[in-house]
């Protein structure tokens, strides 16, 4: 397979208070760009995974196992919300889905 894609992986912290500002603050950690190979999903599939036809679902394949779990995928300068991860012997897939602003 090849892995001919990069992918920048963001795992969303536990909000924590900050006196200072008196607000939550969400800290994010960055993990650098990864080697992937990245696939549609198709609409019979997405449906019978999610259970919904309305969303765009893609798979991101890494190349090895990962311990992390992250939140949300930034790809070729859009983000992306991780809906499900797939930890196998020697790979990773992480479905995901855009994120709209």
């Amino acid at each position: 397979m090849r892995h001919s894609e990069r992918v920048e992986l963001v795992v969303e912290e536990r909000s924590k208070y900050n006196p200072s500002t008196k607000q939550k603050e969400t800290t994010y950690k960055t993990y650098a760009k990864i080697p992937c190979n990245v696939n549609k999903l198709s609409k019979k599939r997405t449906q019978l995974e999610f259970g919904e036809m309305a969303k765009d679902v893609s798979v991101v394949r890494l190349p090895n196992s990962m311990k992390l779990e992250p939140t949300h995928v930034f790809l070729k300068g859009r983000k992306y919300k991780v809906m499900d991860i797939r930890v196998y012997n020697h790979s990773t897939s992480l479905f995901i889905s855009e994120v709209l602003f």
